[in-house]
Parts: structure tokens; sequence; C-alpha cells
């Protein structure tokens, strides 16, 4: 099959918007069986800007100098529906 340029773009926006899509849902510890289907649904369903703002998203994070805390803090949410902030006072360590 041989796409036009305009084809290649649309395709190239498409697989870009997927991918960033399935990113995100592993960054959320989506299984990646899950998230390859779910994203194959977004990609087509979501505004051009939220799927903008989760490619910041999955940048900032794949771009942080460490892991964030923020991350393993979501995972321990995952495991026992508690966060492991409960009660202390926001900006405390």
């Amino acid at each position: 099959m041989i796409l036009i340029e305009r084809g290649r773009e649309v395709a190239s926006i498409i697989k870009d918007r997927h991918d960033t899509i399935k990113a995100f849902l592993k960054i959320i510890s989506v299984p990646e069986q899950i998230a390859e289907r779910d994203a194959c649904t977004m990609e087509h369903e979501l505004d051009s800007i939220t799927t903008k703002q989760i490619k910041n998203l999955v940048n900032f994070v794949k771009t942080a100098p460490e892991y964030p805390q923020w991350l393993e803090h979501f995972d321990e949410f995952c495991m026992t529906g508690e966060h492991p902030c409960e009660g202390k006072v926001r900006g405390s360590k």
C-alpha cells in the first residue's frame, strides 16, 4: 500500500497519539495488553488538546531526574487504597 503525503501525515499523528496514550497508561500501571487495546480506542476519541497534555505529562515523567516520589505513592495507593502521605502536612517530607 502506498500512502500519499497527507496519508503519511495522518498515520504519523495517529501513531504518535497511540504511543503517547499507551505510555501514559503504562505509567499508571495498566498492564501492557490492556494499555495497547485501550490506546487503540482512546487515540480516536480524545481531543487533540487532551492528547497534547497527556504527552506533556509523559515527557515530564520520563525526563524527571529521578523516579518521581508521587509515582511511588501512586503505586502504593493502588496496592493499599490508602495515600501514603495521609495525615502529613502538605510540603513536609
